[in-house]
């Protein structure tokens, strides 16, 4: 193997993008039990301009950790899906250099 090769497990990868996809679905659940309190608090302080300020940033902050957090799902799916790649690839693989032994190996059969 040169320094350049690359090997993977696919199983292990696949795995590993399943447990982001886990984590990012409950991030998700979790986020949302974050912003939960600036409307009650700037309902309970009427005339204050900073409650509207309040909910305005919490929402923005809410959508941006949303944001992260759906792009996380998603490339955890890009991983599960070259994982599924690279085994199909080497299965193809496999299966051309036995095909190829197969016929080489008639060859060398005497007639």
């Amino acid at each position: 193997m040169s320094d350049d090769d690359l090997h993977i497990e696919p199983e292990a990868v696949a795995a590993s993008g399943q447990r982001l996809s886990e984590l990012a679905g409950a991030a998700k659940v979790r986020n949302a039990t974050y912003f939960t309190s600036q409307s009650p608090a700037a309902q309970g302080n009427p005339g204050f301009t900073s409650g509207s300020a309040l909910v305005a940033f919490a929402d923005v902050l809410h959508k941006h950790m949303d944001g992260f957090v759906d792009d996380l799902a998603h490339n955890s799916g890009e991983i599960i899906a070259a994982a599924q790649s690279v085994r199909k690839v080497d299965g193809e693989t496999a299966d051309g250099f036995n095909r190829e032994l197969a016929a080489l190996n008639g060859l060398a059969k005497h007639p």
